[in-house]
């Protein structure tokens, strides 16, 4: 079973016709894009020359059947901040976001 969470460099890598990435989002299962992955890449649209194009290519990305966006939420925040905080003890691992079926980031935050 292949399937991965997106980071914004993984999409811009897809975008620019990495081989590997591409190859890897063609065998996919399942493809998750975090809402602030989202955001990332909306700044670099508003910020670049081709908002249009990006814009375009990526509502098709997005509208792939195995792709789907992880939304935020306050559970989700509270882990981020957990793994982030040099004071928050004891530390969390990452978890690794390649298995189940999550509707929500918080759905896949919880298995760990």
């Amino acid at each position: 079973m292949s399937r991965y969470c997106l980071d914004t460099s993984a999409y811009s890598n897809f975008r620019r016709g990495d081989p590997q990435i591409v190859d890897l989002f063609d065998r996919a299962e399942w493809l998750g894009i975090p809402s602030i992955a989202l955001g990332e890449l909306w700044i670099g649209f508003l910020q670049g020359g081709r908002l249009e194009k990006n814009r375009a290519e990526l509502d098709e990305f997005l509208s792939w059947p195995q792709v789907e966006e992880l939304y935020i939420d306050q559970e989700v925040s509270r882990i981020y901040a957990k793994w982030q905080s040099p004071f928050a003890e004891p530390a969390l691992p990452y978890p690794q976001m390649t298995s189940g079926s999550p509707r929500r980031a918080s759905e896949l935050a919880r298995r760990y």
